[in-house]
């Protein structure tokens, strides 16, 4: 049994073509679209962050305008207009659940 070197130079010329055909249509074209997707759920995710921090800066907003609103109409301190806040949200969550 001896070793065809015609053969084993055509065997190893077609597996280097194989490996740069799987490479320009596979390998290639697949990294690209990973790349893309990856950019993608990237700025999505940034995206949302600054829709989170967004949110919570409307709601502590939104908390202080109610305060204020409190203590203008119910001549209340600050701490006292907590207090009724989170009772009354408190009433209506029972309520709410009875």
């Amino acid at each position: 049994m001896s070793i065809n070197v015609s053969e084993l130079i055509w065997t190893v010329l077609c597996f280097l073509v194989l490996l740069f055909v799987l490479k320009k249509l596979l390998f290639d074209p697949l990294t690209r679209f990973m790349d893309e997707r990856k950019a993608k759920v990237e700025a999505g995710m940034a995206a949302g962050r600054e829709a989170e921090a967004a949110r919570e800066a409307n709601e502590r907003e939104l908390l202080e305008h109610c305060i204020v609103q409190m203590e203008s109409e119910g001549g209340l301190d600050r701490n006292a207009a907590l207090a009724d806040m989170r009772y009354s949200f408190i009433e209506k969550a029972v309520a709410a659940s009875v």
